[in-house]
């Protein structure tokens, strides 16, 4: 563990020496990596009309026609010879390829998936051992596309990243063959009219999500949120409505009806191959609303869902049945080179939104029984050079209770979870980054047993097209 920290003090210090002297201000790229920047949501949702103001640049999907140039004042990645014009349409490629080595204490399998519910327990002392990972699968491809018609301003989005593991595909965790098949991660069409009503279709990040009008720190681990954020993309219906305040501020009110799914043991699965994580057995989809304050030095968001689930138990066809609901709300506050963000939630059977990490439903005696879950996270992100070199420090928790009776929420199954990380990411070439990040995940179970996991992650990132 002192050789790690060491590793990653020097590696630290030799990127700040190294762009402080060897670029100046004026003379280094504008390009700079945020996973949440990185989906292509933000240059259509994202970013408010007085954004473009300052910037004299039109707003995305607002009155003003569609643009593919970049959002003001947010990490992106863009290069304009990657987008093509047909008619009135523009098309744009865009994505990036990205390298990890991932060093950890604990052995948590091949794969990258270092999130809390992974890592073994300390009395698990055959896992007791570093490991070191690397891999590819988080890196990106995207294509958008912006027109308008009848004065409605239009975009959609297929975004695909290669993280597939062996629960998702027999072939996706592959490594004899370094097979990585292509996993789904957006795609949508959003259509906005000059009276700022708006609609969209597909699969998109969750309501209750805080991406991406509130961005989420910048991470070198892009596949797990911290602890405590929502993370979620599902399928969806929503309609919205913007009314600006001012040039500086806008209201932003939007419901929804996306997928749901639930992770409930024990829980029949039907001849036809129902799985309940996928939704394949619920009768109602997920609803949800928020209204979101957003402004250039502060935004703030609260979002409400409810639904019922469902569990088929038998081969009778019998059904159990009970009321989901959770609430949230996000905060971001930005002032010069700081940038605070934080979100608070509590869920009743919807511990699925963040990561799955818990079971959310139970079945005992012939009751099904929603999980209850607190959870948050914090994070600093604080500018050494504006945009070009950065750290993040964030902390993340979630706790769920005890349901008595039930195998699934007792003994040694986490309840609570969390997680802490600091990293520095900066530009050293054009398109190019760099980052390093020190996180530790940490698990307790119902019979209070603990589990930490100590990981030195290291990722190099080629970025190129336009989002």
């Amino acid at each position: 563990m002192t050789r790690m920290l060491l590793l990653s003090t020097v590696v630290i210090c030799s990127m700040t020496s190294y762009i402080r002297e060897a670029h100046s201000l004026d003379e280094l790229p504008t390009l700079s990596v945020d996973d949440a920047a990185s989906d292509i949501e933000k240059d259509f949702i994202a970013t408010p009309p007085f954004f473009a103001k300052l910037n004299n640049t039109p707003s995305q999907c607002d009155t003003a026609p569609p643009t593919l140039n970049p959002p003001p004042l947010q990490p992106v990645y863009y290069t304009p010879d990657l987008v093509f014009n047909l008619g009135t349409t523009k098309i744009g490629f865009y994505g990036f390829i990205k390298a990890d080595y991932i060093t950890e204490t604990r052995i948590t399998g091949n794969t990258t998936d270092v999130a809390p519910n992974t890592v073994p327990l300390d009395t698990d002392l055959a896992d007791r051992h570093t490991q070191t990972l690397l891999d590819a699968r988080s890196s990106r491809l995207g294509i958008k596309v912006e027109d308008t018609s009848n004065d409605v301003s239009m975009c959609g989005g297929l975004e695909f990243d290669f993280y597939t593991t062996s629960s998702d595909n027999i072939y996706g965790n592959a490594v004899s063959t370094n097979g990585r098949l292509c996993r789904l991660r957006l795609a949508y069409a959003l259509g906005e009219t000059p009276s700022h009503f708006r609609f969209l279709v597909g699969q998109y990040s969750a309501l209750p999500m805080q991406d991406p009008e509130i961005p989420m720190p910048t991470r070198v681990n892009l596949i797990h949120y911290p602890v405590g954020a929502v993370d979620s993309r599902q399928p969806q219906f929503r309609l919205g409505y913007k009314h600006p305040l001012n040039d500086m501020a806008h209201l932003q009110y939007e419901v929804n009806a996306e997928a749901q799914g639930y992770t409930i043991a024990p829980a029949y699965v039907t001849p036809e191959g129902g799985s309940t994580t996928q939704a394949s057995e619920q009768k109602w989809p997920l609803f949800n609303a928020k209204i979101a304050y957003l402004s250039q030095p502060f935004n703030l968001e609260v979002a409400g869902s409810v639904s019922r689930a469902y569990a088929i138990t038998d081969v009778l066809g019998n059904r159990l049945d009970a009321a989901v609901w959770g609430i949230i709300t996000n905060a971001s506050l930005h002032w010069k080179n700081l940038t605070l963000w934080g979100t608070l939630h509590h869920w009743v059977g919807l511990t699925g939104l963040t990561s799955g990490y818990f079971n959310q439903m139970a079945i005992v005696n012939n009751q099904l029984l929603p999980a209850k879950a607190n959870g948050g996270a914090i994070a600093l992100r604080w500018d050494f050079i504006k945009s070009k070199l950065w750290t993040d420090i964030m902390y993340g928790t979630e706790r769920c209770n005890h349901i008595s009776n039930s195998a699934n929420f007792s003994g040694t199954n986490p309840k609570n979870m969390n997680d802490f990380r600091i990293n520095l990411i900066g530009v050293l070439l054009k398109r190019w980054n760099i980052g390093i990040e020190y996180e530790r995940n940490k698990v307790e179970t119902f019979d209070e047993n603990l589990g930490t996991d100590h990981i030195i992650h290291i990722g190099v990132w080629y970025a190129f097209g336009a989002s």
